[in-house]
């Protein structure tokens, strides 16, 4: 019956309880945890405990492994590595 109307579910007017599966609404406010947290999180665990990129651990890491592949010219390490050099004009 492509032209019968079906008739509509009462809709609620307040005076009713909330069935068991219904929504309560409170004037709390909650945190909830966002899609970007999540992938942040998640990323975390694929780098696989690599050191963070442009942190000290990661260029010892990085030239370590240019020596070890016999690349030439790879600097020393020293206590400066990774400080950025201030440039006064």
């Amino acid at each position: 019956a492509a032209g019968s109307q079906q008739q509509l579910p009462k809709g609620l007017d307040g005076e009713e309880p909330v069935a068991a599966g219904g929504v309560k609404y409170s004037d709390k406010r909650q945190s909830f945890v966002t899609w970007g947290q999540v992938r942040n999180k998640r990323a975390g665990k694929r780098s696989g405990g690599k050191p963070t990129k442009g942190t000290r651990e990661h260029v010892l890491h990085k030239k370590e492994l240019n020596r070890m592949h016999g690349k030439a010219g790879v600097p020393n390490d020293s206590k400066y590595t990774t400080y950025k050099r201030i440039i006064l004009f």
